[in-house]
Formats: C-alpha cells, structure tokens, sequence
C-alpha cells in the first residue's frame, strides 16, 4: 500500500511538472505567434505576427492590400464593377462581398466576416467616429481592428505600415518609395507656382454635379495637393466624414470656376454622373468653364483616382491633375506616368491606346 501511494505521488509530481511546463509552452508560444502594434490612431492592437488574411472596412485598406498581396484579402466592400473587372485578377473578383462599416451606407455582414475569421481588420480615417466602431467591432468579432490614417501626405508611411503588418515590407518599400516621391516632386512643382497664378476648380459630384466638398476635406485632398484653388467656400455646412454638400447652380455660377472635375464614379453614383450631358445641358452650358472645354471627368479605373475611395490611386490622381492645371510646368508624360503606376502597383502592362481611354472616356 505504502508503494502504491508513493507511486501515486510521483506520478502525481510528474503530472504537475508536465501540465505546467506546457502552460508554460503555450503562453510563450501564443507571446511568440503575437505583436502588440500602435496604429495610426495610436492605439494598441495585438495582432497576429504573421498575417494570413485581411479584411478591411472600407475599400480605402481594401485597395492597399491588393496592391501590396492580393492573395491576403479575405473580402470585399461591395459588388465588382466593371473597371475592376478589367484591371484586376479573377481570384479578388470571387471573393465573398463582407460589406463596409464606414462612409455611407453601412452594410457589414457580421456572419458573413465571422464565416471568414480574418486575422485582422483595417479600418479608417482615424477619426473619433471609426475609432469607436473599431472598438466595438473588435469586441462583438474577437478580430483586431487596426485604424489607418488616410491623408494624402502620410501615403508612403501608410504604405509602410500595412506592409510591415502583413509581411509585405520589400514590396512596400517599392510602393511607398514611388508615393514619397510623387509627393516630393509635387512640391517642387506647387511651390513653384505664385498663389496669384493657381487655377480655380469646382469638384462637380453628383447625377447633376451640384454636389462638391470644400477644401481640406479628404475628399478633395488632391486638388488641394496638386495646387489648385477649390472655389467650394462651403465651410460651416453638414458635410462631416461622409462629405457632398448639395448645392445651388447659381452658386456654382457666382464661384465662376476656372475649370471642372468631374466625378462620374461609378462607386458613387452608380454610373449616373452628367459629364456626357454637360455640354448640352442649359445651365452647364452658360458656365464660361464649361463653354471653354474646361470640364474634365476623373478616371475611375480600377478605383477612382480624386476619391470614393480615396485611395493609393489618388497618387496617379495627383499626376494627371498637375497635368491639366499646369501643363507647361510639368516634367513627366502622363501617358507613361499611367503605365509606370499601373505596372507598378496592378502588375498590368498598358497599350497607348488603353492609357488613352482612360484618360479620355468620351473621347475627348
């Protein structure tokens, strides 16, 4: 008996040994399989140390991941539309449609999300609004969220930060040094250019094109960026994250804008925009812009290069509108600029003729 109670001990010793060194294992290997991260809101995420699958709320992250790996996203915001279908690979055009949580309107599928258990969620702006959805998106999935800052200067840090979260950092580097260096011409050049001396442009959104956003909002960041003078004195209306104040015709009239651009976003409207209407409609036709040919529609293809989302295109965005406001300044090519960005960050080998009708839709 005293042998067997003794036997039972030991064993008993052992079993505690053995159960303890592998807690012990596995809290080190679950440290080991996790960082604790600061986003671009300055919050403290753990995340996991290799990133398999992402999905983002909104397609500001969306279009990033795809860039840097596409074989990391875990869903999409919405429907693919046509220009995504021409520009980017079969496999993103499968993906399950999550839905969003930012800009408006709301669709999230939570179940859907769940099904797909990401390793971790992007979100953005940082703005007190989205920190708080994060907060609780990540308590209600067990996913973290990581929040992005989207303004246009931080484009190669945000570049460098994604693609340091998920694995991605010599193809980042790739990316983000391209975005440091547009922006870094784009200074040289804005700074060359008198105040007295940049054009005035109305943002013209909208079936109807009498919706815009003012300046410094980030949806018009690159006019602001690209020297231009955003003639939307708007300042004090309801436009908050979501943006597009309605406006009246004869206020566009009074601004007296040096030239439009046009959204014709099919994200935005559907495909409804009235830049092919312009020329003949009554009211746009009085517009001295309008009667000059200045009017110019904003390529959307894959996403749009202004905004909705506004994305790494509007790094492309800022070339073509330094391109239209200040032609004789500029040292670049827009159509081999195109084909630069679109190797570079699509992997897509474009003709004269492609880069042409993305830039002239309508044959302009």
């Amino acid at each position: 008996m005293r042998f067997v109670l003794v036997l039972q001990k030991q064993c008993m010793f052992t079993f505690v040994l053995l159960f303890g060194g592998l807690l012990f294992f596995s809290a080190n290997e679950l440290s080991a399989q996790s960082r604790v991260i600061t986003d671009m809101a300055g919050r403290k995420v753990t995340v996991p140390e290799k990133v398999l699958s992402v999905f983002s709320s909104n397609p500001i992250g969306t279009t990033l991941v795809y860039c840097l790996n596409p074989d990391k996203l875990t869903g999409l915001n919405g429907a693919v539309t046509s220009g995504e279908k021409r520009f980017l690979n079969k496999k993103y055009q499968s993906l399950p449609v999550i839905g969003a949580w930012s800009g408006n309107p709301k669709t999230i599928n939570k179940e859907t999300l769940l099904a797909y258990h990401p390793d971790l969620i992007l979100a953005s702006p940082s703005v007190n609004e989205q920190i708080k959805a994060s907060e609780t998106i990540q308590e209600e999935t067990g996913i973290p969220v990581v929040i992005l800052d989207q303004d246009i200067s931080q484009t190669g840090k945000m570049i460098r930060f994604v693609a340091d979260l998920i694995g991605e950092q010599r193809r980042g580097e790739i990316l983000a040094s391209y975005a440091d260096e547009v922006l870094r011409e784009n200074a040289g050049l804005i700074g060359s250019i008198p105040v007295s001396d940049r054009k005035k442009v109305y943002y013209a959104e909208g079936p109807r094109g009498l919706q815009t956003d003012p300046p410094h909002s980030f949806h018009t960041e690159v006019i602001d960026i690209a020297g231009a003078v955003n003639v939307a004195d708007i300042s004090g209306t309801a436009q908050g994250v979501v943006g597009r104040t309605t406006i009246s015709f004869e206020q566009v009239a009074l601004w007296n804008p040096d030239l439009l651009f046009v959204s014709d976003n099919t994200l935005a409207d559907s495909g409804k925009g009235f830049y092919k209407a312009i020329p003949t409609d009554p009211l746009w036709s009085t517009i001295q812009a309008v009667r000059d040919g200045k009017y110019y529609r904003i390529p959307t293809d894959p996403w749009d290069w202004f905004d909705r989302p506004p994305s790494i295109n509007r790094l492309i965005g800022i070339k073509w509108a330094e391109s239209i406001l200040y032609p004789e300044k500029i040292k670049f090519n827009i159509t081999e600029e195109v084909k630069k960005f679109y190797t570079l960050f699509y992997s897509v080998e474009l003709s004269d003729s492609e880069v042409h009708e993305l830039l002239y839709p309508s044959g302009k």
